[in-house]
């Protein structure tokens, strides 16, 4: 990661993007966010790489429910409806050809009292795949330099928490999409899923050379770096107890 963006959590309310180092330091008075700002380093990972829902209240930070997570403005003493997290990569990765930083955004809801990530965003250049789950359906939206398309499929999703996963149940898990998207999109490869790719705004007919670039930003995060970039070690000063 060489950069990390927040918006609407905890103390950072406005969109900021902070560089990250080699070696980064964060300095401030205590309740500024640092511990925040950690937490938030893994919880984008497991979202990206690790295809999982994080867990906020995971030691060593336990930062308490989405109430407690999600920016509250002064204005109501609300929580904002929403927080978002993304990070930038300036790593080429193997065989992409397609110009420009890669970056990846997760956005937060509420889901009973935890926050869920309800939308995913990978982007590079003019190509970009946005998956947004809403009303138990999975959305999917295709872009490149040629146009836009939406991915619908026939499999519907539904959320499922247990005391040891989050997940979608029944929703393609991002790794699939590469192997599962060709360009009959008749039937997926385990023959229980209708796929379908709709050209949106006068776009023209999903081509070979679209799948070729949404494919090459997906095994950007999916193939690559889970494998060269294993989960981030967290830790915290040990606090003696009363």
């Amino acid at each position: 990661m060489d950069s990390i963006t927040l918006e609407n959590f905890r103390c950072f309310r406005e969109r900021q993007t902070a560089r990250l180092a080699p070696l980064t330091l964060l300095v401030g008075e205590n309740s500024t966010g640092k511990t925040s700002f950690m937490a938030m380093i893994r919880a984008i990972w497991e979202v990206a790489y690790g295809q999982q829902i994080p867990d906020f209240k995971e030691a060593p930070y336990d930062l308490g429910s989405y109430e407690e997570i999600a920016h509250h403005s002064n204005a109501n003493g609300k929580p904002a409806d929403f927080f978002s997290t993304g990070f930038e990569t300036k790593q080429a990765s193997r065989a992409n050809n397609i110009p420009g930083s890669c970056y990846f955004e997760a956005t937060f809801r509420k889901f009973g009292t935890i926050p869920v990530s309800k939308r995913r965003l990978i982007s590079q250049g003019e190509v970009s795949f946005e998956e947004v789950y809403k009303n138990n359906k999975t959305s999917v939206s295709l872009k490149t330099a040629r146009g836009e398309w939406l991915l619908q499929t026939t499999r519907g999703s539904e959320l499922i928490i247990s005391q040891s996963r989050i997940d979608y149940k029944g929703s393609l898990p991002l790794y699939l999409y590469p192997y599962y998207m060709d360009l009959n999109l008749h039937k997926s490869r385990d023959g229980d899923m209708m796929m379908s790719i709709q050209p949106l705004s006068n776009s023209p007919d999903f081509s070979k050379q679209d799948l070729i670039d949404i494919r090459s930003i997906l095994d950007k995060y999916i193939k690559v770096h889970p494998f060269e970039h294993p989960r981030p070690y967290a830790s915290a000063p040990v606090r003696s107890k009363p």
